[in-house]
């Protein structure tokens, strides 16, 4: 549980945020959690899960949901996505991971914007890239990504000495 203050972005102002883990679910060394947070101009909720010996190989293999809400002045807009990946141990230290993404956003004009069911610029100031974007909403994201990491850290709870390094691509179409 956490809560904060913002004053500028997309989550401005007061927000809060909880979530449930467990890294050992069912005593099989699963990973399990379930966050939802928000503040006045946004929501948040995912869940994710993860077997780290899938098929009782060294592969760990997981999904992620996720559902992102954001008002601004003049738009909302609310995403909604999933990930499938996998990662693979390549030396002690080092690390691959392979995910296939996907998000569908859509964008909503604010009716205080709009006169008989069109866009009024004398009521509201939006670029015309964001009008370009509401008009062709929904948008549908899909993508590939592949990840390496460096690990050397001694204790990830408590970390004293070491290297976290992360270097990843996307391609999305």
């Amino acid at each position: 549980v956490g809560a904060g203050y913002s004053t500028g972005g997309d989550t401005e102002g007061p927000s809060v945020e909880g979530s449930i883990t467990e890294r050992n679910f069912l005593g099989r060394g699963q990973f399990i959690k379930l966050s939802a947070g928000g503040g006045k101009r946004s929501r948040d909720y995912s869940f994710s899960f993860t077997e780290p010996y899938f098929l009782g190989r060294r592969i760990a293999a997981g999904f992620d949901v996720f559902n992102r809400t954001r008002e601004r002045d003049d738009y909302k807009s609310e995403t909604l996505g999933a990930t499938v990946r996998f990662g693979l141990p390549i030396t002690d230290n080092i690390s691959t991971q392979l995910a296939y993404n996907i998000s569908r956003e859509e964008y909503e004009l604010d009716e205080d914007c709009e006169t008989n069911g069109n866009y009024d610029p004398l009521k509201c100031n939006i670029s015309t890239a964001i009008l370009d974007g509401i008009e062709q909403s929904p948008w549908l994201k899909s993508s590939v990504s592949l990840g390496l990491v460096y690990n050397t850290i001694d204790d990830m709870k408590n970390p004293h000495e070491g290297i976290f390094a992360n270097v990843g691509t996307e391609v999305a179409g």
